[in-house]
C-alpha cells in the first residue's frame, strides 16, 4: 500500500456477475476503516469475531482490520445452525458476529443469543435490522487512518489471528 498503492490487490467476482476491484491503496483505506469501527464497538486485542459472509469481498476488509488491531478472525459457513453457532459462541468466548443479511443465517445467530453469554455485538453487512448494528454505517462514520496502538495492545508475532472451527 505504501510502494504501489494504485496497483490491483484483489479482483472479486460473484456467480451473478457482479465485480469489484481494489488497489493495495484501497485495501488499506478499507481495513483501516474497519479496525477502527471494530475498536469503536469495544473489539480489543485477542477479542474472537466470527465472520458469516458468503466470500463477500468485505471478508477481507473485516479481516485485515482484525489482524491489524490483534483480534481473532474467526471464518464461518453461511450453514451452520443455531447449535452450531452457539457452540462456536462459547467454545470461542466470541465477542461479535459480522453476516450477510441472509434471513436464515440472521435467524440461527438470533437463536443463539440467548445460549451465548459472551456475544456482545451483532452486525449486519449492508442492511439495517433492529438488534444489529450495521457495517455500511458503521464504516461510513469510521476513520480510513488507522493509529499505532499503545504497546500494550500492539500485534505480536505470537498473537493468535484466526481460527478455524472443522
Amino acid at each position: 500500500a505504501r510502494t504501489t498503492p494504485d496497483k490491483t490487490a484483489m479482483v472479486w467476482c460473484d456467480d451473478k456477475g457482479k465485480e469489484a476491484v481494489f488497489t493495495f491503496g484501497q485495501m488499506k483505506y478499507f481495513s483501516d476503516k474497519a479496525a477502527n469501527f471494530f475498536k469503536s464497538s469495544g473489539i480489543r486485542k485477542g477479542d474472537p469475531v466470527m465472520l458469516i459472509l458468503k466470500r463477500h469481498f468485505t471478508f477481507w476488509f473485516c479481516t485485515l482490520g482484525l489482524n491489524k488491531i490483534g483480534a481473532i478472525t474467526i471464518p464461518a459457513t453461511h450453514l451452520l445452525t443455531t447449535k452450531d453457532i452457539i457452540y462456536r459462541n462459547n467454545a470461542a468466548g466470541i465477542k461479535m458476529i459480522v453476516c450477510v443479511p441472509d434471513p436464515l443465517v440472521m435467524q440461527h445467530i438470533e437463536e443463539s443469543e440467548i445460549q451465548s453469554p459472551t456475544l456482545e455485538h451483532k452486525v449486519l453487512i449492508g442492511q439495517d435490522r433492529e438488534g444489529w448494528m450495521d457495517f455500511s454505517k458503521g464504516m461510513d462514520e469510521s476513520s480510513g487512518e488507522l493509529t499505532r496502538p499503545d504497546p500494550d495492545e500492539e500485534v505480536r508475532n505470537d498473537d493468535t489471528m484466526l481460527l478455524y472451527f472443522t
